[in-house]
């Protein structure tokens, strides 16, 4: 397969920007990272429609994105390869459509957020019906409320359940060290299982930050 090595590449063409901070982009770009592949084994690796992947790829070949970086011969017709213009991309917010940092954090997290939402209420509602707020004291002696079906149980681990967490904690008090030892317990519990390749695509999602201002 073909390999090359390119450096880091600082986007200045506002359409690449756009590209670039639409999370399908980066995700597509990341099958594209490490060699040459074809569109037929991204869109199979990403469980993906071929025409879609095929698009994309023009697209984001065209944006300077992605390189065409040969054909790999084989029986037939040859399987052209696309590899990612860069091991890393910087794209400065004045060539985005998004004019500070918060107006970026807003744009993204708000698709990122409706996004989440679709997919927990789905797995919420594939369990069946039923459901509410429970509202009780936790582990930690605060209250808490959780989604539940039941005010007798916390049905979030259960055995037979959906592997489905999505709660806000805004009172954690830790000093400074602490929160740089969560900080990287987070990310090797993260890697731990990244790499794993099962039968289940999974939402994961990890948000912890100094609070500064208080809702």
């Amino acid at each position: 397969m073909t390999h090359q090595n390119f450096g880091s590449l600082t986007v200045r063409d506002t359409a690449a920007a756009h590209a670039l901070v639409d999370v399908r982009t980066t995700r597509l770009l990341g099958a594209f990272l490490d060699e040459g592949r074809s569109v037929a084994e991204v869109a199979r690796e990403l469980g993906e429609d071929l025409d879609w992947v095929r698009y994309r790829v023009r697209r984001l070949t065209a944006l300077g994105l992605l390189r065409d970086v040969g054909v790999r011969t084989r029986k037939g017709r040859p399987m052209r390869l696309y590899q990612a213009a860069a091991p890393v991309f910087f794209v400065p917010f004045e060539v985005t459509r998004y004019e500070s940092l918060d107006a970026y954090l807003e744009g993204v997290e708000g698709e990122v957020g409706a996004w989440v939402r679709r997919n927990v209420a789905q797995a919420l509602r594939d369990t069946g019906e039923g459901w509410g707020l429970r509202v009780a004291r936790g582990e930690d002696g605060q209250m808490h409320s959780k989604m539940s079906r039941s005010p007798d149980a916390d049905e979030t681990v259960a055995g037979q359940r959906p592997a489905l967490l999505s709660f806000v904690y805004p009172a954690l008090s830790l000093d400074f060290e602490d929160a740089k030892a969560l900080q990287a317990e987070l990310l090797g519990v993260f890697h731990r299982y990244a790499g794993q390749a099962g039968a289940q695509t999974y939402l994961c999602q990890f948000v912890l930050c100094p609070v500064s201002r208080p809702a």
